[in-house]
């Protein structure tokens, strides 16, 4: 199990209207788009999965909704944490940056082979680190990802501007529903997120 994890119970606003939406950004290393915020308008919450870059990053965030974050490894004198777990609308989410999780790499190569075979001990090695949680956000290495492993979604939001082509970039959006969800979103096509955030 990782060590030194910070538990943190997150109050979310009352909702009538739709689901709660958290939205979740990750490696901006200083840079954040306009199509980033534009696409995180309306959320509840935001999590930085770590690799910030300049504490302005979260300042601009907060302007939208809290921000939750944990350090990544470009975050060397980082206030924030290494390993989170999140109490919030009666789910549980574990948030890392994930250089310190090797294992979180091979979760990534499984996805993109397509591989869905869910006894696979890396996949199975990372739910161990953490006790049980309905979702694992992690951004290292910065490639987008959203796999569902027995009851735990694992979610990987990307990079917001991959070597500064913001149109290479992604965001992501968990919604807090009957179950946890996400849903990646590119920054470089038309915003699809109205109909992410629209009452459910």
């Amino acid at each position: 199990m990782a060590r030194h994890i910070i538990r943190n119970l997150v109050r979310l606003p009352q909702r009538h209207d739709r689901a709660s939406h958290i939205g979740v950004v990750a490696n901006t290393n200083g840079v954040l788009p306009p199509a980033a915020l534009e696409r995180l308008a309306g959320v509840d919450l935001i999590l930085h999965a770590g690799d910030i870059g300049d504490a302005s990053i979260i300042t601009r965030l907060q302007a939208i909704a809290p921000v939750i974050a944990v350090a990544g490894d470009h975050d060397r004198r980082s206030r924030h944490p290494e390993y989170r777990i999140l109490h919030v609308a009666g789910r549980r989410i574990a948030l890392t940056h994930g250089h310190n999780l090797p294992v979180a790499s091979h979760v990534l190569r499984l996805f993109q082979a397509g591989d869905t075979d869910l006894a696979d001990p890396h996949l199975i090695e990372l739910l161990r680190i953490f006790p049980p949680v309905d979702g694992i956000v992690f951004a290292h290495p910065a490639t987008a990802c959203r796999v569902r492993v027995h009851d735990t979604l694992v979610f990987n939001p990307g990079c917001v501007a991959p070597a500064g082509h913001v149109e290479a970039g992604s965001v992501g959006i968990l919604t807090l529903g009957r179950y946890l969800d996400g849903s990646i979103l590119q920054l470089g096509q038309p915003p699809a997120s109205s109909a992410v955030l629209a009452p459910a």
